[in-house]
């Protein structure tokens, strides 16, 4: 049997509202020459039976029903089974134009490309012009480019990745962050990355938010593992680490901003980060990457959690009088 050209992977877990938008647009693609691994996480919907009657539509549909372990086991379990010479990931609440993998494999193969990036569009925004232009990235320019939030972005539905990038290369199954873990380690294996300047991905937002689950202090956690991670995969390159290290820092005080205003107990919390900021102390205060108010922060945390309370008041008391008019 002939392998596909591409391979896309598509975790489904309890989506049945959005699932058959999501697999229509993919089978309305233009490009053909594909397989569609639908890896089914343990659904408790229906999203799994309307897997199977999609896989008896078109013979390019594999469907893998499993056990729920997680987005980063679901990827994991479709990119094992890949036959592409290129891969993709959907979320499968999530649609894309019917244009984008004719374009995307055409000007991979013709550059020979590792990894394609293009542009994704929030259901909550306004759609931009597509100009078409074409940029070329080595993989630390490609870092640097990621780190300044320019043209390269942390999530891993936006990208088409040579299948060759996947060896000894998996995703960590966290609770979140699965993307911020995954896209720099692939970004450093490849060589020669593109970027394509037109919105095919279209990235539904869902009512809900992290912040509101009974399980904040876990994903807290998770999120600190994830940042202090990404540090560590530069600990040999200056520049690159001081980018990783203040997205680090940053990370941290905003997601205790944003717990201590619907928890009254946040002890467990600032505990990891005071623990995190001795661990990280110097690192942190000589990084010119990390703004004079976070190294503040610091050294508040480093005193109390009611001096950093105390910091974060004063923040929004001045914030409001900067906005008071003359």
């Amino acid at each position: 049997m002939i392998s596909p050209i591409l391979s896309i992977i598509v975790p489904v877990y309890n989506v049945e509202p959005y699932l058959n938008e999501c697999l229509d647009s993919i089978l309305q693609q233009t490009f053909v020459d594909f397989e569609l691994i639908l890896v089914n996480d343990g659904s408790t919907d229906c999203s799994g039976e309307i897997c199977d009657l999609y896989s008896l539509k078109d013979k390019r549909i594999k469907v893998i029903h499993k056990i729920n372990e997680g987005l980063g086991y679901a990827r994991n379990t479709g990119v094992k089974i890949a036959k592409g010479k290129f891969i993709s990931f959907i979320d499968s609440d999530d649609w894309i134009e019917k244009e984008m993998y004719e374009k995307l494999i055409n000007i991979a193969i013709t550059n020979l490309a590792d990894i394609i990036a293009f542009d994704y569009l929030r259901t909550d925004a306004n759609k931009e012009k597509d100009n078409h232009v074409i940029t070329f990235f080595n993989n630390y320019e490609a870092l640097l480019n990621l780190f300044e939030n320019k043209k390269i972005h942390w999530i891993v539905c936006d990208k088409v990745y040579s299948s060759h990038l996947f060896r000894d290369l998996a995703f960590e199954n966290v609770n979140i962050l699965e993307d911020v873990l995954f896209t720099p380690q692939i970004l450093l294996k490849a060589k020669k990355i593109i970027h394509f300047q037109s919105t095919f991905y279209n990235y539904r937002i869902r009512q809900g938010s992290i912040m509101n689950s009974n399980s904040t202090y876990i994903k807290f956690e998770a999120s600190m593992y994830v940042f202090e991670k990404v540090s560590s995969f530069f600990k040999n390159q200056k520049e690159l680490k001081n980018y990783a290290d203040a997205l680090f820092c940053s990370s941290m005080f905003n997601w205790y901003f944003k717990i201590n205003q619907n928890k009254e107990d946040t002890k467990e919390y600032y505990k990891l980060i005071k623990k995190k900021l001795i661990l990280h102390f110097f690192s942190f205060t000589r990084n010119k990457k990390i703004s004079y108010k976070f190294k503040i922060l610091i050294f508040c945390s480093l005193l109390s959690s009611q001096f950093l309370n105390l910091f974060k008041k004063l923040s929004q008391i001045l914030s409001k009088i900067r906005q008071i008019p003359v």
